[in-house]
């Protein structure tokens, strides 16, 4: 490796396992509710831990800025969508992070619009908000993110009881790098079909739970690469947000890997490098490696951003792997966790509750259980708004409030220029609607919206006359993605969408 690349590792090294242990003993210092327990009959719990960081320089070396922890596994059936974006739909700590970071953005805008005092990381040009140079963000998981980047992972460590719902077993995915590029097209069941490698997924993984039509964190983190992390809704007033950085944790060798590829004791070492290399190629591919063949179809705005990725040996407490490793075992079959009563065999379980914190908007992180905050009174989703207390803040509902009272704030200081620099210029909000009630949707699918353009360049446009697997069947009637005639099939076509009718709600 070049001294100038082996530097830039070093540094993204020394900077991803920095972050890593910010976000965990973040996550350490906030209370006990909420987080994975042993439960009464002796079966303990594991979560999943994400964070977005911003690191900006400062006269001494950084400046390590916490945005937003995610931590859980969970997401909503079909069943259970919120029509009214009342509940949040996904729960996985990698989303919840980044819609931390969005309601972050949202807030800190408006801090620089009232003149308050906020981080500096922001500035204003050409009407609209971008981070300043120098200012990276980053992204911390403690476990591979679900779907394409960890299938070989999840192949290697999986039960054999899981195996026997799979179409193939761990002995036959020793990757064959020609065979790294194959996309079906369509979405994959969870975990199914392991040498599918490229495939777009929905959650959860495993065969015996029920399907939904949430994609995997693997494809929703390809998006970011694409399209930023300020999403459409906010397309009008920020510019992309590009994710800098990746730092995984959880991505340790299984049994099956070192049976496969080892012989004697003394390739222990080897067998661990190449697990590393295999698994950092994995991350890569899953990342950003599948959408490289689009970038020159996409807007000049929303070229492919590569994200640096580092594998990190950090250990995340509350991890699956780190429960295991900490539970007695048995000598013959060191990979499953002996019985430690006649009845009870211990195999961790997810913990069904999620944790949403964003350190600027509140002291306190909030709990949610399917989808909406503990202490609530919880209903099923419908026409009916759930209240304000039982409602997380980073649910499409109040993210969209809170846009509002933004786009208020901004017309409030239009004529006071000296809050904003030299380039300033009016808001793009489309004319004749200032004042009037537009929906969540019609903001994020403005007139002529670039970001749509690089969305519909990496997924295609929703259809409800694709005719779904049969596996979906169960979730309802939704709409896949396709492409549009006369141009290249999107990477992610067959993308599972809502739709129109789950964003098309206004505050009340």
């Amino acid at each position: 490796m070049p001294n100038e690349s082996r530097s830039l590792y070093d540094q993204t090294a020394k900077l991803g396992d920095e972050i890593a242990r910010a976000a965990i003993d973040a996550y350490a210092a906030l209370p006990k509710h909420g987080k994975p327990t042993i439960r009464p009959n002796g079966v303990p719990e594991w979560t999943i831990l994400a964070a977005i960081y911003l690191v900006a320089p400062s006269t001494s070396s950084h400046r390590l800025i916490p945005i937003s922890l995610g931590a859980g596994v969970k997401v909503l059936p079909a069943s259970r969508l919120p029509p009214l974006g009342d509940a949040v739909h996904d729960c996985h700590a990698e989303v919840l992070a980044r819609r931390g970071f969005v309601r972050w953005l949202i807030l800190e805008a408006g801090r620089v619009f009232r003149g308050e005092a906020h981080e500096g990381v922001l500035e204003w040009h050409q009407g609209k908000f971008g981070l300043k140079r120098g200012v990276e963000t980053w992204l911390y998981v403690s476990a591979l993110p679900c779907g394409d980047a960890s299938t070989l992972h999840t192949a290697h460590h999986q039960t054999a009881d899981m195996s026997s719902m799979k179409s193939v077993s761990a002995s036959s995915l020793i990757p064959d790098p020609s065979s790294l590029t194959t996309t079906p097209a369509a979405a994959i069941r969870g975990r199914n079909g392991y040498t599918a490698y490229g495939a777009i997924r929905t959650k959860p993984g495993r065969a015996d739970s029920v399907p939904t039509i949430s994609m995997s964190c693997s494809d929703k983190v390809a998006s970011w690469t694409v399209l930023g992390l300020q999403g459409a809704l906010l397309e009008s007033i920020f510019e992309r947000i590009k994710l800098d950085a990746v730092v995984v944790g959880g991505w340790e060798a299984g049994p099956g890997w070192r049976s496969l590829t080892s012989t004697t004791e003394e390739e222990g070492s080897e067998i661990s490098q190449s697990w590393v290399e295999n698994m950092k190629c994995q991350v890569q591919r899953a990342l950003y490696g599948r959408l490289q063949h689009i970038n020159d179809l996409l807007p000049d705005e929303y070229k492919l951003h590569r994200p640096k990725i580092h594998l990190t040996s950090i250990p995340f407490p509350h991890s699956k792997s780190v429960i295991i490793a900490n539970l007695p075992v048995s000598p013959s079959t060191p990979s499953i966790p002996i019985e430690l009563s006649p009845t009870v065999t211990v195999e961790p379980v997810p913990t069904v509750t999620s944790l949403s914190y964003i350190p600027a908007l509140s002291q306190t992180p909030q709990i949610l259980f399917n989808g909406t905050r503990t202490g609530g009174k919880w209903k099923s989703p419908g026409t009916e708004l759930i209240s304000e207390r039982a409602r997380s803040a980073v649910c499409k509902y109040d993210i969209f409030r809170a846009f509002l009272e933004l786009i208020d704030v901004y017309e409030a200081q239009i004529k006071d220029e000296t809050k904003l620099d030299q380039d300033s210029t009016v808001l793009p909000l489309e004319e004749g609607n200032v004042g009037q009630q537009k929906t969540y949707f019609q903001y994020k699918h403005p007139t002529n919206s670039t970001y749509q353009e690089a969305k519909s360049t990496l997924r295609g446009v929703p259809s409800e006359n694709v005719e779904l697997p049969e596996i979906f069947a169960k979730c309802g009637t939704f709409a896949a993605t396709v492409g549009e005639p006369g141009r290249p099939v999107p990477p992610f076509a067959g993308w599972l969408v809502s739709g129109k009718a789950y964003e098309e709600f206004t505050i009340l």
